[in-house]
């Protein structure tokens, strides 16, 4: 799989879809970053990229025919499957806040934004990943209730190298599995992670209003299943909030 690594770069994404558009990529591909200056994740947010942290691109082709809105949603369990053979011993909650944020102990270490780019017909998904694995908590003070590191959970340093590459593995595994016809097993991985499943969600409902319920499960392309007063809503994609 091409790998294309810089030093400093505005967005991995965005070098991701540049290439896609001049045909430097046209299959799987990674791009990674030392550093982001325009790092964003979700509607546009800035997603904080200083050094010790993992930052790059996952490209991919999507086969003729097949479904891809769940890649990004399943990326997670990459991350998830990374950091919990990283952490090792050290006794670490690492759980997904659905859709795709990977929180350790609570508080916010990695984020994901997928993305999808047409070219000549062709359908690619990007899928860019921030995984605060070296991060200095200094270098998160702004985020410090929030946000929170590899190290600063393990006092461990890792190599960032060797885990942006174990990283980079899983991410091929995982996308095997999804278009190998294997999204039960994916959703079962998914569930058992998850901790928005079993919890009470507020959440946006499609005409923009607030809804209030009771998250019962996933769906193999990662909709969300909310029970609300036992009627069942299905929350595709947005902000929820989880309450205990």
């Amino acid at each position: 799989m091409p790998c294309f690594c810089f030093n400093t770069v505005g967005s991995t994404n965005q070098i991701a879809k540049e290439f896609i558009a001049d045909g430097k990529v046209t299959d799987r591909a990674v791009i990674v970053a030392r550093t982001q200056s325009q790092g964003r994740g979700r509607y546009d947010r800035r997603f904080v990229s200083p050094k010790g942290g993992i930052y790059l691109s996952y490209v991919t082709r999507v086969p003729d025919g097949s479904d891809f809105v769940g890649i990004g949603l399943y990326s997670a369990l990459a991350v998830v499957r990374t950091l919990l053979t990283l952490a090792g011993d050290n006794r670490c909650d690492i759980s997904v806040k659905w859709p795709n944020d990977v929180n350790v102990n609570g508080k916010k270490i990695a984020g994901i934004l997928p993305e999808s780019v047409e070219k000549d017909g062709e359908r690619y998904v990007v899928v860019g990943i921030g995984v605060n694995l070296n991060t200095k908590p200094e270098d998160l003070s702004a985020l410090s209730g929030i946000a929170t590191s590899l190290y600063a959970t393990t006092k461990k340093r890792y190599d960032l190298k060797n885990a942006t590459a174990m990283l980079c593995v899983a991410l091929c595994d995982v996308e095997d599995m999804y278009f190998g016809k294997f999204v039960e097993e994916l959703k079962g991985e998914y569930v058992a992670c998850c901790s928005t499943v079993g919890k009470t969600v507020t959440y946006s409902t499609a005409d923009g209003g607030k809804a209030v319920g009771k998250a019962v499960d996933i769906d193999g392309d990662g909709t969300l299943i909310v029970d609300v007063c036992g009627k069942t809503d299905r929350v595709v994609w947005g902000e929820i909030v989880e309450n205990a």
